[in-house]
């Protein structure tokens, strides 16, 4: 105890000198140049900015149940559950985790316990027995009999040792793995929220090609009832064989669109299932009913004043900021090395020749102490290390950067995309009303012998490109709604 008193008072001073060394990690800011009025803000003309929130909807509570229904969001946890990608982001979490486990480890004392048996028996031309030959040659031979009779060692212990963490290293190393840890979780959410997106896009787009199906089901029906009646006028007289011939193409023109249509609708069908992780036509029972067609949703109010509400939102910013962090605790560690490290250790045990002395006093041994590494030259390898990870956490902060401003481009992009298409779809449904009306005027001169079958025709070849430019505009209206969504991140639930 008179010994280990000095070396307990030295351990109690190192520990009170202990400190962290390298930089301390500060959040960075997401608005770095972004103003309160960023919503005043907008790449383009103001007329593709987002609204005010006085003239927009709220985001629905319910995002893509309110898009695609509790089909859409069924399809979106099956994504969930089987998507190969979502898989494999949530193994990567899974071993941050593992590693920030490992780096925690070292914070504290590691313990063992050995023991073993063993029947031995010793050369008696080893070098150490040449101490023999100070020795009579009679006492020699004596010595010799008896080093080299076989014998049993029985030995067992138990040993502990310490790394005094007094400058950090292992403080940093497990910030590190934290962060890691941080933006493997960050990434997985981000993976989940792309996967949502992509399953409402190939939903959408599925929607889309039965709704023109539909619609040129349709226009077949119309176009082959008008070719009737062009025939009837042509048999009795009243037209010739033109009208009837021109409308006969308008018929072919009709029958030679379904082919792409349906081709649309298989290729949006199997991305549903390869994002879902399913062989073709494994969700033929989901995806087989005809889908109800979507109402158009309603203008997101995007609180884009609040760059605080951007930085929740997006988990790519998150990783982002993460990997900065992990960096920054990364040279902490670099700059550790540069200090030396101290061991504590102590050990206890019983070595015995053979077993009946194994348990007495004069057979067991222990020790403790410190041990003290300091390299004194290794041609500038460690102050190297440290440069590199400055200049890796500089890299960092770059990608930061550059991921808050790709971001806020992100939603700027979409919202333009989306108030762009709005716009022009409130101009097609009108072009679609007022051909409609103008067809119907035509259909009724036509049936009372007021006009010929050119109005009738060139009316509604313009009712039917109104039709066509409609629906097209409806369907990028949902999907860049779903852009929309996927620029804010929305979470699926």
């Amino acid at each position: 105890m008179k010994t280990f008193a000095p070396v307990a008072l030295a351990v109690a001073a190192l520990c009170s000198a202990c400190s962290t060394v390298g930089p301390d990690y500060q959040t960075p800011s997401v608005a770095t140049d972004a103003p309160a009025t960023y919503a005043k803000r907008h790449a383009g003309s103001p007329l593709l900015a987002a609204p005010s929130p006085a003239d927009a909807a709220a985001l629905p509570a319910d995002p893509w149940g309110a898009l695609g229904g509790d089909t859409l969001k069924a399809l979106q946890q099956r994504a969930r559950e089987r998507n190969a990608d979502i898989a494999g982001a949530a193994l990567q979490l899974a071993l941050a985790r593992m590693q920030r486990d490992v780096a925690a480890s070292r914070a504290g004392p590691t313990l063992g316990v050995s023991g073993g048996v063993d029947r031995r028996r010793q050369s008696l031309t080893d070098p150490s027995t040449r101490i023999l030959e100070i020795f009579p040659p009679a006492a020699q031979q004596q010595a010799l009999d008896i080093l080299g009779a076989p014998y049993t060692l029985y030995q067992a212990g138990f040993d502990a040792s310490w790394e005094l963490d007094l400058w950090g290293r292992v403080r940093r190393s497990v910030e590190a793995a934290e962060a890691d840890d941080a933006a493997a979780a960050a990434l997985l959410a981000d993976v989940r929220s792309s996967i949502d997106a992509e399953v409402a896009r190939a939903w959408l787009d599925l929607g889309a090609a039965r709704q023109q199906i539909a619609v040129l089901q349709r226009q077949q029906a119309s176009a082959a009832e008008l070719l009737d009646l062009l025939a009837a006028r042509q048999r009795h007289g009243l037209a010739d064989a033109s009208p009837a011939l021109r409308q006969r193409s308008v018929t072919d023109d009709l029958a030679a669109r379904l082919p792409p249509l349906l081709e649309a609708e298989a290729g949006a069908w199997r991305r549903i299932e390869l994002l879902c992780g399913d062989m073709p036509g494994g969700l033929a029972q989901q995806l087989g009913r005809p889908a109800r067609a979507a109402a158009p949703a309603p203008w997101p109010a995007l609180a884009l004043g609040l760059p605080s509400t951007l930085a929740t939102r997006r988990p790519d910013i998150a990783a982002a900021a993460a990997r900065l962090h992990a960096a920054t605790a990364s040279v902490g560690v670099a700059v550790a090395d540069l200090y030396p490290r101290v061991m504590l250790g102590a050990g206890y045990g019983s070595v015995s020749v053979g077993s009946s002395n194994f348990a007495t006093g004069a057979s067991q041994q222990w020790w403790f102490g410190a041990h003290v590494d300091l390299p004194l030259f290794d041609g500038g390898r460690r102050r190297a290390a440290v440069t590199q990870r400055e200049l890796q956490a500089q890299q960092a902060a770059v990608a930061f950067r550059q991921t808050v401003v790709s971001a806020w481009h992100d939603v700027d992009a979409a919202v333009a995309r989306y108030e762009a298409e709005r716009r022009r779809g409130d101009e097609l449904q009108r072009r679609l009303a007022a051909s409609d009306e103008a067809f119907a005027l035509a259909r009724v001169r036509f049936q009372r012998g007021l006009s010929d079958e050119t109005p009738l025709l060139e009316t509604e070849r313009t009712r039917l490109e109104a039709e066509r430019e409609a629906l097209a505009s409806q369907a990028q209206q949902g999907l860049a709604l779903v852009a929309v969504y996927k620029a804010l991140r929305v979470d699926g639930g």
